[in-house]
């Protein structure tokens, strides 16, 4: 099951592999393209709605999910529910403890406001989904990478009372693939420590 499966692509991928998938997407127009172009079972709205059999699932997924939800308990209730026992659940979100979000600040893309309720970092994620029956929960740092930096980045220049000239070149050279690769050590460095922006846990 990908919960907010957007376009389907991640299922699409997945049941071209003989999986069987199951998809949840609030965005209707999203869903319907999902369920026309890739034939997958796909419910519009949102997860407590669905109203899925007890330890049905194998394999839940949310990627850049739970930063969204009014109500993250309810959300990760009904998770822990549907999901086998020896069940995996992966997903992505911000990660506040992040050097991007220190260097930053406020303009640091995993705040988003208003869209994201709220953000975590691997301390407080370990406590909330230990909380509600999940073990052996583990941390990765491999995504993100330059995408999320620009997108940091950008909000800083939108903020920025300068030349239009400037933050047109700005935004330019730092987006080239120079810049894409002296940047790249600084990124696995801050996978290395789960310091990166986005955060991967299963």
């Amino acid at each position: 099951l990908d919960v907010g499966c957007a376009t389907g692509i991640l299922l699409n991928g997945l049941q071209k592999k003989d999986w069987d998938c199951f998809g949840v997407e609030p965005n209707s127009k999203a869903a319907v393209y999902a369920k026309t172009r890739f034939g997958l079972n796909i419910i519009t709205g949102y997860l407590e709605d669905t109203n899925f059999p007890d330890d049905y699932f194998d394999v839940v997924t949310i990627f850049d999910v739970l930063e969204h939800l009014q109500k993250p308990i309810d959300f990760i209730q009904e998770i822990r529910r549907i999901l086998k026992a020896d069940g995996w659940l992966i997903g992505t979100l911000p990660n506040s403890s992040s050097w991007e979000c220190k260097i930053f600040g406020p303009y640091w893309a995993g705040w988003e406001v208003p869209r994201h309720y709220r953000t975590f970092n691997p301390k407080n994620l370990q406590n909330f989904f230990s909380q509600y029956g999940f073990k052996k929960i583990k941390f990765s740092n491999s995504t993100g990478r330059h995408g999320a930096l620009m997108m940091s980045l950008n909000f800083w220049l939108d903020e920025w009372v300068g030349p239009d000239w400037v933050k047109i070149f700005l935004r330019k050279f730092l987006g080239s693939l120079p810049i894409r690769i002296i940047t790249l050590p600084m990124f696995l460095i801050e996978e290395r420590f789960n310091r990166s922006t986005i955060l991967l846990f299963y």
